[in-house]
C-alpha cells in the first residue's frame, strides 16, 4: 500500500485557574506552524472543589493572525474584565511558546 502522509496535526488541551475559576484551552496546529485559533471556555469555580457547578460562564477564541479576541459572556459580573485580560495573556503566551526559535546572529 502506498500511503503518503500529507500532514500531521497536533491537538492540545490545557487547563488553568483564573481568579478562582477553571479555564480550559484547546488548539490544533501543525509542526512548525501556529494554530489558526485558540479556543477557550471558563467555568465558575475550581474543578473538584465545593461549589463547582461546571456551568460555562465564558467561551471564545483568540485568532493570532488577526489578533482578534472573541468572548461570549453568559453572566457578566464585576471582575470579569480582569479575567478577559488573563485569558488574552494566556492565549498570547501559548502563541509565543509555539513560535519557532529564530537563530541568533
Amino acid at each position: 500500500m502506498n500511503l503518503q502522509i500529507m500532514s500531521t496535526s497536533i491537538t492540545v488541551q490545557a487547563q488553568k485557574e483564573i481568579s478562582g475559576n477553571t479555564a480550559e484551552f484547546a488548539w490544533n496546529y501543525q509542526e512548525g506552524k501556529l494554530p489558526t485559533a485558540i479556543n477557550f471556555n471558563l467555568k465558575r469555580g475550581i474543578v473538584g472543589l465545593e461549589g463547582f457547578t461546571g456551568n460555562q460562564m465564558m467561551t471564545g477564541a483568540y485568532y493570532p493572525e488577526s489578533g482578534k479576541f472573541d468572548v461570549n459572556n453568559n453572566n457578566f459580573v464585576a471582575g470579569d474584565l480582569d479575567i478577559y485580560q488573563d485569558l488574552l495573556e494566556t492565549c498570547q503566551f501559548i502563541i509565543e511558546d509555539l513560535k519557532p526559535n529564530e537563530p541568533e546572529i
